[in-house]
């Protein structure tokens, strides 16, 4: 039966062609597939809407063995209780008058439609990976543009020549593309929209990882924003554009009074937005798409709406100070929580680890004559382990760790070392 004849006489879906799900998770990233295993962890009946890639025929039975990678990594979700639904979407309002939903204990009047189902879920977290929009003033280059998510399949179909990439840069995705496109030979310029590589990274490695970039043949042009780039700043003999830039978070059709401000999605601690059955986490929020932060956002938001339902203990409120997150260079830097210049307060002390990185500490003196750990950041597989180690251990105490909590709970030697010698020193 097609859909169109799944409708009674005044419009409305038949209630038995609709499939009813607590949780119905809008994208395949990795954020949705995290949130998805903890839903149904927790016993929720959980959905999972991804666009079929081209090369799943639409006739193939579903299964892991017919899915490209990354698609594949969707396989082992179906064998776990998760319906994965690779077809296209769009919203639909609710098959029956408001009194029907509430009959159905369900918050949300709208519904997903594919293009063979009807889904309908208590609440919807919106996961998708979204595409930055090409602006017109790029166009006039008549330059091919690439898009972040793209460049992998790109590079696999374009081998051979040299190229030479004008990359749009601003956020720690495309820093780590600039590495990876300047090793394979190509030459690459990357523009970016002020006088720092990432906004909100500790200004001596921000400086250090100029030198590296430099040190890979990649030239750097300040204050040349995507949208008001000029023919004199556009590097001559660019053959190719990776757009690198973030998005801007908008939230296609997603029901009524759903509000943004300055072109992002407005959502709370617990990343609910306006719409009290949306959430949002990753590209969908702006910002940074790191997995370690869109993870903890889908479990954040997962946990709140189950709680809500069920009322378990839900997640804290989200606080992105206790997420450490990386920028995949080489070497790898890391940071977590607050970094900033030394003051009457704070201290910095920076310490050279074993692999030749570095790693700064942020030190804030305490009421109790003690000082506590309230931020890290560093280059290197010694300082990233050590600064995990902190956030675990932060978000294990619920507070900035001091000497003391460090000498118990952690095993780690440059931070026992730190412990010993320098918490209680300054």
């Amino acid at each position: 039966m097609g859909l169109g004849e799944c409708r009674n006489c005044w419009g409305f879906v038949l209630l038995d062609y609709i499939d009813r799900y607590d949780w119905v998770i809008l994208g395949g990233t990795d954020s949705a597939r995290r949130g998805a295993q903890f839903a149904v962890s927790r016993g929720a009946r959980v959905a999972l809407v991804e666009p079929a890639p081209k090369s799943v025929p639409k006739a193939a039975p579903m299964s892991a063995h017919n899915l490209p990678l990354p698609m594949a990594q969707l396989g082992h979700l179906m064998g776990h209780g998760v319906d994965v639904v690779l077809e296209d979407w769009v919203w639909e309002r609710s098959p029956a008058p408001k009194g029907l939903a509430k009959l159905w204990s369900t918050k949300s009047p709208w519904l997903v439609r594919t293009e063979n189902r009807w889904l309908w879920g208590d609440r919807y977290l919106y996961a998708e990976a979204l595409s930055p929009q090409v602006p017109k003033n790029i166009q006039q280059f008549n330059v091919p543009v690439c898009l972040p998510k793209d460049l992998e399949s790109y590079l696999d179909r374009e081998e051979g020549a040299q190229k030479n990439w004008a990359v749009f840069g601003g956020d720690v995705v495309a820093i780590a593309q600039c590495q990876k496109l300047a090793q394979q030979g190509d030459s690459v310029t990357l523009l970016l929209p002020n006088r720092c590589l990432v906004d909100g990274l500790y200004e001596p490695i921000d400086r250090h990882l100029q030198n590296l970039l430099e040190i890979d043949g990649i030239d750097i042009v300040w204050d040349a924003s995507v949208s008001t780039i000029t023919a004199e700043q556009f590097p001559p003999q660019t053959d190719h554009i990776l757009l690198g830039t973030q998005p801007t978070p908008l939230i296609p059709n997603a029901g009524p009074n759903f509000s943004t401000q300055n072109g992002r999605a407005i959502a709370n601690r617990h990343l609910q937005t306006t719409l009290p059955y949306l959430y949002l986490c990753g590209a969908a929020l702006g910002g940074h798409t790191l997995p370690a932060i869109a993870q903890t956002e889908a479990l954040t938001a997962i946990s709140h709406g189950l709680s809500k339902k069920w009322r378990g203990r839900a997640f804290p409120p989200i606080d992105y100070g206790a997420i450490p997150w990386s920028i995949p260079t080489n070497p790898p830097i890391t940071q977590w929580g607050q970094i900033s210049d030394a003051n009457a307060d704070q201290s910095v002390v920076k310490i050279h680890c074993d692999d030749g990185g570095s790693l700064w500490i942020m030190l804030q003196k305490s009421w109790r004559s003690q000082s506590k750990i309230v931020g890290a950041v560093g280059m290197g597989q010694d300082a990233q382990q050590v600064i995990n180690t902190l956030a675990t251990l932060r978000n294990a105490l619920g507070r900035s760790p001091n000497s003391h909590d460090i000498l118990r709970c952690s095993s780690s030697p440059v931070l026992q070392e730190i412990a010993r010698s320098r918490l209680d020193a300054w």
